[in-house]
């Protein structure tokens, strides 16, 4: 799918130029709200995903290009001015998450862009009347947090490892 025709998908030492395109256009595709990047996400992880299976240990950089097309991805929003928006959003940056869109506004949702570009779930919440932090995994959102201790403990629930896959 790159230019040059001998570029591996496996890590050897280095990530594999294909894993890195991969993982790449899906941060792209979701920070932008781009279809253009999504759809070259899907194109790479499709063209490889039969070696998957082969890849083990030396497949982690397309693995990962490949659970953003198999697992919702985390939009962690933080709207506001202020000392405890800019906590949240230091929180929300440092907290790992997998397959995790940061995005600090500063408007308000009719402002346009960058608003135009959330997702459709997020959209409809947004009030910037007071600093709020948003948090959305594939459809589903909770309840807004008010202040950076709540959501800390939103972050900490989110990076807990689950049992379910």
């Amino acid at each position: 799918m790159l230019p040059a025709p001998a570029k591996p998908v496996q890590d050897t030492p280095t990530p594999s130029p294909n894993g890195v395109a991969a993982l790449t256009a899906a941060r792209l595709g979701h920070h932008l709200d781009s279809a253009q990047w999504k759809d070259r996400h899907r194109e790479l992880v499709r063209v490889f995903a039969g070696r998957a299976a082969e890849l083990g240990l030396y497949g982690a950089t397309f693995l990962m290009a490949m659970s953003w097309a198999l697992e919702p991805v985390t939009h962690l929003v933080i709207v506001g001015e202020g000392e405890e928006a800019d906590r949240m959003h230091r929180r929300a940056l440092a907290t790992y998450i997998p397959r995790k869109v940061v995005q600090r506004l500063h408007r308000r949702p009719d402002d346009g862009p960058p608003y135009a570009r959330l997702p459709a779930a997020l959209r409809a919440m947004v009030d910037a009347a007071a600093p709020r932090a948003y948090v959305c995994r594939g459809e589903t959102c909770l309840a807004p947090a008010a202040t950076d201790a709540d959501w800390a403990e939103r972050l900490r629930a989110l990076a807990r490892p689950t049992n379910d896959h």
